[in-house]
């Protein structure tokens, strides 16, 4: 009986504990839910914004956003809240102007252009100027490497010679006469200055001597000479007389350098044509014209036209010199032209004397550029550095399959990820 009472005072006890428990718990909870935080009774409705000066030193979150005045991000608009910060560094002045003009360095290349004549090394490879492979291919360095040397004992092969110059009279005077003259016989005509010009085309077999071809051509005139007395009679005349000539020529010559003395030997036909007019001059002589007025009757006569052709073998020679302003190629000179004597010899009052300056070409009396012995030795050891050719390799033998051993492999385990803790209520 006393133990069943024992246990209904136990049970009645701790039902009226668990009672107070309750209520007690009840009554915290109504309170937490009617009586708010003291932040949140402070906090602005959201749709405020933190961004003017006087809400970012209200002391109040306007914009919700849990922070206040200047450590609301909105508020760093403004200079109060921004927290000062070091010093900044002083700025430096700009660089000179020098410094933007200044050749920027690149990186050591092949020489070119101008770096091939500065005599310096300018990708420092041990080689300078025209000693540099990529510099050997332009003009500058093909006139510094290369020289034409003398030729030794070598014929000067074809020739080519132009002359221009002037034809004087004949040491023989007088040169042609008239048959017959209304006013006497054997009325003479000396032509006097002219010029002429002639072209050489030769072949040197030797170094002193050559054959070849020579054309020649001019023309003179001559006017009012003195008076003449032919039969008692005076008489004027004025004349011209063209000629030409054609043959060959023997040439022996003596290369002293670029100075070249010689001497041909030319022999060929000579044509010449004169024509002139013979005026009588005893009486009056005012002009020399188609017609000659004698006075005091104040009749016009016509002159006496008299033209003399012939065509004649001529022997000359020609001695001259040349020199070379280029070497063993171009040169000039000056040469004269001396008839010797004509077949038949009567005519050979009517060939001209001579004297021309002359224009020599000579393109083959020269060697072949050749390389000065420092640039030949410094190409030899370059080509002794250059690498062999490779040649292509040969393919690879395939692989024997049945040689090849099979490799098991095994994938390492992965650890499990780890589960994640459950997150606990506050």
């Amino acid at each position: 009986m006393k133990n069943a009472i024992s246990i209904c005072i136990g049970v009645a006890l701790a039902l009226s504990v668990g009672s107070a428990l309750a209520q007690a718990a009840a009554k915290r909870a109504v309170a937490a839910v009617e009586t708010p935080p003291p932040e949140a009774s402070a906090a602005a409705p959201a749709t405020e914004v933190e961004n003017t000066l006087d809400r970012c030193r209200d002391g109040i979150d306007n914009d919700g956003d849990g922070h206040l005045d200047c450590a609301d991000q909105d508020c760093w608009i403004y200079a109060m809240c921004i927290t000062p910060s070091a010093p900044l560094a002083p700025v430096a002045p700009p660089p000179p102007l020098a410094h933007y003009m200044a050749v920027v360095p690149v990186a050591p290349g092949p020489e070119r252009f101008h770096q091939c004549r500065d005599g310096i090394d300018n990708n420092n490879d041990g080689l300078t100027d025209c000693f540099e492979p990529s510099c050997q291919r332009g003009s500058h360095c093909r006139r510094e490497m290369y020289f034409v040397p003398e030729p030794e004992g070598k014929a000067p092969g074809l020739l080519l010679s132009l002359g221009m110059g002037l034809a004087l009279p004949n040491f023989r005077r007088p040169s042609a006469t008239a048959d017959s003259s209304r006013w006497g016989e054997d009325i003479p005509f000396d032509p006097d200055f002219g010029g002429l010009i002639s072209f050489q085309l030769g072949y040197l077999t030797a170094p002193w001597f050559g054959i070849g071809a020579n054309f020649m051509g001019g023309g003179t005139w001559a006017s009012n000479r003195g008076a003449f007395d032919a039969d008692d009679d005076s008489y004027k005349y004025n004349g011209t007389k063209g000629f030409a000539h054609a043959g060959g020529f023997v040439r022996f010559q003596y290369p002293a350098g670029r100075f070249v003395p010689y001497l041909n030997i030319a022999g060929g036909y000579t044509y010449a044509k004169f024509y002139w007019d013979v005026f009588d001059g005893r009486e009056y002589w005012s002009d020399i014209d188609s017609q000659y007025a004698e006075e005091p009757d104040n009749l016009y006569y016509p002159s006496d036209s008299h033209t003399y052709t012939t065509g004649h073998f001529t022997m000359a020679l020609e001695p001259g010199a040349d020199f070379f302003v280029r070497k063993r190629s171009l040169a000039v000179g000056i040469k004269l032209w001396l008839p010797v004597f004509a077949l038949p010899y009567s005519e050979s009052s009517t060939d001209n004397v001579g004297v021309m300056f002359s224009l020599t070409y000579v393109p083959f009396w020269r060697e072949r550029p050749a390389l000065k012995p420092e640039y030949e030795q410094a190409l030899a050891a370059q080509r002794q550095d250059e690498p062999a050719a490779t040649l292509e390799p040969e393919p690879a033998p395939e692989p024997d399959a049945s040689a090849i051993e099979p490799v098991e492999w095994e994938p390492e385990p992965v650890a499990p990820a780890p589960e994640p803790e459950p997150a606990t209520a506050s």
